[in-house]
């Protein structure tokens, strides 16, 4: 077994006790600062990975941080790894949602192998995410993290049953909204004549329930009313050859002056 699936092994079982998320991707070794942390060189390994734009090295600066009790310094390092992470995996979802069609049996090389590999990111994430919160991070008190989690963890739960996520153009009956409101144009917003189109990344799982988060937010108070839409939605789940399944897709706000 490499190091990649050495530590995936390990970040998937220890996920519950918040345990280090390590690595999600593919590498012939760890990166030096990694090795310091391993070795228990703390500090240098915080003056090694100081800096990194890459969403592994940030989690074990946040871990090294924690190790040397500055659990600012940590929880900060760790909202920055979720945050790469997350868009790292929302920007192929949104991109190209067919990736879900059929993934199960893709053949090498197809988009379906590409969901494979978000697998591990998307495990990844979730225990960054996980750790974020036991240390009471900055961005793990606001509503947009929390939103990002339940997202990525809903797409994880989905995957670990071995259910099929589909793209709404490849089932054979598309799901069907039952209740759809339409988020209210403030008086804020008005004021400050302010449009635009909101976003919204939606797992619309078998058993009817509704996952989402902004791909991007908007300003003049309009949020708080695109997720009380969002929450308000009802609808019959898509069907594949006769059976309720799980399909990614978008929603989208369009705010305009008239």
């Amino acid at each position: 077994m490499n190091f990649c699936s050495l530590h995936i092994f390990t970040l998937i079982l220890a996920l519950a006790a918040f345990t280090v998320p390590l690595q999600a991707q593919a590498a012939d070794k760890p990166s030096v600062g990694i090795e310091l942390f391993n070795k228990g060189d703390y500090a240098g390994a915080v003056q090694t990975l100081k800096g990194s734009k890459n969403y592994v090295e940030l989690s074990y600066l946040g871990l090294a941080y924690e190790k040397l009790g500055k659990t600012k310094e940590a929880g900060k390092a760790l909202d920055d790894s979720f945050e790469r992470t997350f868009w790292l995996i929302t920007n192929v979802l949104a991109q190209k949602p067919k990736i879900f069609g059929k993934h199960q049996d893709a053949p090498k090389g197809t988009a379906g192998e590409r969901l494979n590999a978000l697998k591990e990111p998307i495990a990844f994430a979730v225990a960054t995410a996980a750790k974020a919160t036991a240390l009471k991070s900055g961005d793990s008190k606001n509503d947009l993290f929390k939103k990002r989690v339940e997202l990525l963890a809903g797409l994880r739960s989905v995957l670990e049953r071995g259910e099929t996520i589909y793209a709404e153009a490849d089932v054979t009956t598309k799901l069907n909204f039952t209740h759809k409101p339409i988020p209210r144009y403030t008086d804020e917003a008005r004021r400050n004549l302010i449009q635009g189109t909101v976003v919204l990344l939606a797992l619309f799982k078998q058993d009817g329930t509704l996952i989402y988060v902004p791909l991007n937010t908007i300003q003049g108070g309009l949020m708080p009313g695109i997720y009380d839409a969002a929450n308000a939605i009802k609808f019959t789940p898509a069907m594949m050859d006769g059976k309720p399944v799980t399909v990614l897709d978008t929603l989208e706000h369009r705010f305009e002056i008239f």
